[in-house]
């Protein structure tokens, strides 16, 4: 089972992470943690620029690295915060656009169902299905296939 908290940058060093993690308590995006569910985001639909730039983050770390805009996703599983996606983008290239929000969108449900699967208990629990296996009703490959159908396994 996986519960640790890791926080894992691409083109961000180990330097660069630790340095976030001074900061993380004052992470403008950190108001989408209390969102009950899993979605997509942009900071400018959370904080305006006039807020982002009284904020320590990022005055002390994203314009260091000239992020200017980001976004991304947050994963919630049963409930609770799971994991962060975010992707950051410099003045030139601009804010994330609907489209691309509309993309990020189309992988929540992915991303939901690799990490319910990363974050199940390493025992599955077991059904007895002896009685229906049994039944002259399902064909043989029914059969094979329904102990993995009751014990939650997707194709």
């Amino acid at each position: 089972m996986i519960n640790e908290n890791k926080i894992i940058g691409v083109n961000l060093t180990e330097d660069d992470m630790k340095e976030y993690n001074n900061y993380a308590a004052v992470d403008f995006t950190n108001p989408i943690l209390t969102y009950p569910k899993s979605m997509s985001y942009r900071d400018s639909d959370i904080i305006s620029r006039e807020q982002k730039l009284k904020n320590a983050l990022y005055r002390n770390w994203c314009m260091k690295r000239n992020f200017e805009y980001q976004g991304g996703i947050m994963i919630k599983i049963k409930d609770e915060f799971t994991a962060f996606f975010t992707l950051y983008k410099n003045e030139f290239n601009g804010d994330l656009t609907d489209k691309e929000l509309y993309i990020l969108d189309t992988f929540i449900i992915h991303l939901e169902n690799i990490l319910t699967d990363l974050c199940a208990e390493q025992t599955q629990p077991v059904f007895d299905y002896s009685n229906v296996a049994d039944s002259s009703v399902l064909s043989t490959r029914e059969k094979e296939l329904l102990p993995y159908i009751l014990n939650g396994f997707s194709n």
